[in-house]
């Protein structure tokens, strides 16, 4: 091999990562992107979903009253709170 074949090979290849690298970096950005996206409409129908299915809100804690026993919650929400780690 020539020394002028190697350096063209070589310069093919540095382009070729170059190329890989770029489109790679881009993908990523753009992945992450529409996750963030699809995360932040998917996060209050899951909060709604926990909601309902504990009775309880993940926010903050607050009892909601049962559904079925038609009782009125104080103040239009429920005092009792439930056990919350995530409430401040």
């Amino acid at each position: 091999m020539t020394p002028s074949l190697l350096a063209a090979l070589a310069g093919g290849l540095a382009v070729l990562l170059l190329v890989c690298l770029v489109a790679y970096a881009t993908g990523r950005r753009r992945g992450i992107a529409a996750g963030r996206g699809a995360a932040l409409a998917e996060a209050p129908v899951d909060l709604r979903c926990r909601a309902l299915e504990s009775g309880c809100c993940p926010v903050c804690g607050t009892r909601f009253p049962a559904a079925d026993t038609g009782d009125a919650p104080p103040d239009g929400l429920g005092s009792e709170t439930c056990y919350n780690p995530g409430a401040r």
